[in-house]
């Protein structure tokens, strides 16, 4: 299932039927994940991007390091920045495992309109933090850093490969990295998760959140009216808990 418009419905209509969905990562938007976790389907996301040589090597690597707590990733692609910027967030999610408390993302262009960079800064629950740099640009060429309290995880590389390097207790280990066509191991990895039922509605539900935190952030969303606090000064016994002499308190409201 390419995402396109009315596909929520379209996708809705396929599960009624009991048919299984696989979807591509690269062109999602959250109404259609929801949908998908609201009827039950069998689906499975298959994002293209995750697959390339160093982006690969980096999540196999980082899968034993706990607690990480820096997120660097810089993807160019022929493709829109914004959508390589949505894969991006789906991925750093993906890496960290911990809940996102903050989203902020912002577009560059040549023209007024034009966008051909998205950057995006994601803050964790424990304190962690991912910056996502997404290029609009011919060719393709990666940069991820991954890196905890004791161990750092650098991959570079294009759709042909690249380096991955590991640096812990301070010794480096640098292997090189050679692109094989994936597409095969994607499609096998997917279908073993649909024949296990598909992705779990939880995480469809927080993935479709997270992708429109960003768009939120992306499109300029206005912030909730910030509210100045006003404190009330009750005298003792104004309030019904307070005591009735020498006591003040100071309410929030």
């Amino acid at each position: 299932l390419m995402d396109m418009t009315e596909a929520a419905a379209e996708a809705a209509m396929l599960a009624q039927r009991g048919a299984a969905v696989l979807v591509t990562g690269d062109a999602l938007e959250p109404e259609t994940l929801e949908m998908l976790a609201r009827t039950g389907a069998a689906v499975s996301i298959v994002r293209p991007l995750w697959w390339l040589a160093p982006v690969a090597a980096a999540i196999q690597a980082a899968r034993p390091v706990s607690r990480l707590r820096h997120v660097t990733l810089t993807v160019g692609e022929d493709r829109p920045a914004r959508a390589i910027a949505e894969d991006l967030v789906a991925l750093a999610a993906c890496i960290s495992s911990e809940p996102v408390e903050s989203i902020t993302a912002t577009a560059y262009g040549p023209e007024h309109g034009e966008t051909g960079s998205v950057v995006t800064e994601l803050r964790f629950a424990r304190g962690g933090a991912a910056l996502l740099v997404a290029h609009s640009v011919l060719g393709v060429h990666i940069e991820a850093e991954l890196s905890s309290f004791t161990t750092t995880i650098e991959a570079e590389g294009d759709s042909t490969g690249g380096t991955l390097t590991v640096t812990a207790a301070g010794r480096s280990t640098t292997t090189m990295l050679a692109e094989h066509d994936r597409t095969a191991l994607a499609l096998d990895d997917a279908m073993d998760e649909l024949a296990r039922g598909g992705t779990e509605p939880e995480r469809l539900f927080e993935e479709a959140a997270l992708l429109r935190a960003f768009g939120n952030a992306l499109d300029g969303a206005l912030s909730p009216e910030i509210r100045l606090p006003r404190w009330d000064v009750l005298v003792g016994g104004g309030h019904q808990s307070a005591p009735r002499r020498d006591h003040l308190h100071l309410i929030n409201r």
